[in-house]
């Protein structure tokens, strides 16, 4: 272990013994009650909401009501200030508790704009291949630690498909809304009028003379100066006032604040990371279906309301620490652009700082204190290795988190050959590393045996190398010649965005659950209508769709790659054997870009607007 690091041994410990205090000791007793309702839910509905008096369910209710009220203002902010309308009367009846935890809060002084653009640009440039790695790589790297995120989900319920999707879509959206330009929002306050730090100076330096404002001149009310016989007042020192003017300036900064829809998505996942800690550390907090309907219906949150005895904090910690989500939140910055890199994609220092600041002012959002925090590359590094170093072993429940995930990956790409098995899994060995992949994957599923997939393994990792390799190649060729051609990286980075919004929006899945909401009871899932199972296969079929159209382009980009490179050999070197091949290169090399454009121009718009979906359906029950 280095001993020249910030992540002293000392450090982490203390905050792993630290939640979240605003919400855990405050609005976490408060939503679920010191007087909740009992299980038999005769008194269900005939109360008028009163958070007071009902606990759980009732205020449950109203903080969900109030996620939804603040998604609305984000979209029609007008009405917070409209006399009548809902919202404002909504507003008001709410606990004050309540309301405050969605307002804009202030943004620190170290909130750099600059570094919050940057960031959302390198993410809407490369949205699609930064999706595409939070799975294998950001997710993954959670699931080796063993005390943590592991701990905190029913492994049998994650290992069934049709829960990944709602889990997946969360992820998705929560991804986006963080990441892209405006997800989060800095604005400044109104600003001090200039006289103000002229009558302020005056009055400073003139107490007596009960300076004001009038007609738009600065008048002295208490008398006339020195100078006059009648008084004996001092005439203010012009440049003692002028100064103090200087300093006023320089002393006021306008207030700024942070919101934005990724502002609100994260304050709703760190409600709902509260709550998972809660119900965790308070076993039956939550109520209970009977027992036949919990033979029924199951939700990957059932570990957490049946829990028979509390969270071992001595041995574990507490649940969603501090070096919990402070390792988590290197995992969706320092990971995705080293993944980037990874695959050929140039991500300067500038950008590599700028995501990680982003992903700091989000966790500063999601309550993580700051001297867990990081915006800075090597202190990032270090922060992984310290808490891999402390926590990562191999366990059942990271292979079972793992193989769900990647088996749900699979879904996503064509069935050939045993393609959507294996290319996730080396994926995740590619992006993890040999060493790190190994506390996460199975062995058997990293090196099958051969009767059971090894042929199939044995033949994809060499193509999947050749397959990486490629990558590599097309992206240095876009990143040194196609940027030059703005329209064509234009016209590639909107349809990948546009395709990564509609694939997340895909992703929402069979539930009628709304994303983020807190649970009824021990389940709230239930089927939106027209979610069969042949619609699902239908959508798994159009994201296949998607997927191998994506790959056709991305295929003959490295084609006209390799054969504008085969024909610059055949123009430097001049060799006469080369002579008959320059003319076929270079037509190879125009026809497989023109290929590129019109897959992307043509085809990915056609299967985007082509997506199955359900016929619009009455909102959830709350």
């Amino acid at each position: 272990m280095s001993t020249n690091t910030r992540w002293t041994d000392e450090l982490l410990n203390k905050a792993l013994k630290i939640g979240d205090p605003l919400l855990d000791d405050k609005l976490m007793p408060e939503i679920f009650g010191r007087n909740a309702m009992k299980d038999s839910g005769e008194d269900a509905g005939k109360c008028p909401i009163s958070h007071k008096e009902h606990g759980y369910k009732t205020n449950r209710l109203e903080f969900n009501l109030l996620m939804d009220i603040a998604s609305k203002l984000l979209e029609e902010p007008e009405l917070a200030f409209t006399r009548g309308s809902e919202v404002k009367a909504l507003m008001e009846a709410m606990p004050e508790d309540f309301v405050d935890f969605f307002e804009p809060i202030p943004a620190p002084d170290w909130v750099d704009e600059e570094k919050l653009d940057i960031a959302a640009q390198l993410w809407e440039d490369n949205s699609f291949p930064m999706l595409m790695a939070l799975g294998p790589a950001s997710l993954a790297y959670c699931y080796m630690i063993s005390n943590a995120i592991p701990t905190l989900y029913d492994t049998k319920k994650l290992a069934d498909k049709k829960f990944m999707y709602q889990r997946v879509y969360e992820t998705g959206i929560f991804a986006d809304s963080v990441m892209r330009h405006n997800g989060l929002r800095v604005f400044e306050d109104f600003d001090v009028a200039e006289d103000k730090y002229w009558l302020d100076a005056l009055q400073a330096t003139d107490p007596d003379g009960d300076w004001c404002i009038a007609h738009g001149r600065l008048h002295r009310q208490a008398g006339k100066p020195d100078g006059h016989e009648d008084h004996g007042h001092d005439v203010p020192n012009p440049d003692k006032v002028q100064k103090l003017v200087a300093e006023f300036r320089e002393q006021h900064k306008k207030g700024r604040y942070i919101w934005g829809p990724g502002f609100v998505n994260a304050r709703k996942v760190r409600f709902l990371h509260a709550t998972m800690r809660y119900m965790l550390m308070n076993p039956g907090s939550i109520p209970k279906r009977k027992q036949e309907d919990h033979d029924k219906h199951h939700s990957p949150m059932d570990s957490h309301h049946h829990a028979a005895e509390p969270f071992d904090v001595e041995k574990y910690g507490v649940p969603i620490c501090q070096e919990d989500t402070s390792y988590t939140l290197m995992t969706f910055s320092l990971v995705l652009y080293e993944c980037l890199e990874y695959l050929g994609r140039r991500v300067t220092n500038e950008q590599k700082k700028a995501i990680l600041h982003q992903w700091k002012v989000i966790g500063y959002i999601m309550g993580v204190q700051e001297e867990y925090l990081t915006d800075d590359p090597v202190e990032g590094k270090e922060l992984m290795r310290r808490v891999q170093e402390r926590w990562a072993k191999k366990t059942d429940t990271g292979y079972l988190l793992t193989d769900a995930l990647l088996d749900w990956v699979g879904t996503l790409l064509p069935p050939i050959f045993g393609y959507e098995k294996h290319f996730p899994t080396l994926l995740c060995e590619m992006f993890l590393g040999k060493k790190m992949s190994e506390y996460v994957l199975r062995p058997e599923r990293a090196h099958p045996p051969v009767g059971k997939g090894g042929i199939q393994m044995m033949f994809w990792r060499p193509v999947s190398k050749v397959m990486i390799t490629s990558i590599r190649f097309a992206y240095w060729i876009a990143d040194n010649f196609l940027g030059n051609l703005r329209h064509t990286s234009d016209l590639t980075d909107q349809l990948l965005h546009r395709t990564v919004a509609e694939l997340i929006s895909s992703f929402r899945g069979p539930w009628a659950r709304k994303p983020f909401w807190l649970p009824l009871n021990d389940t709230t899932w239930k089927r939106v209508r027209g979610a069969t199972p042949e619609f699902q296969q239908t959508l798994d079929q159009w994201r296949r769709r998607i997927f191998t159209t994506i790959l056709a382009a991305v295929a003959c980009l490295m084609l006209t790659d390799f054969a504008a490179l085969a024909w610059l050999v055949t123009v430097v070197w001049q060799w006469e054997i080369f002579n008959d091949y320059s003319n076929v290169a270079l037509g190879v090399a125009a026809a497989s870009f023109a290929g590129y454009l019109l897959i992307l121009s043509q085809l990915v718009p056609h299967a985007l607007d082509k997506r199955p979906k359900l016929p619009e359906s009455p909102p959830a029950k709350k």
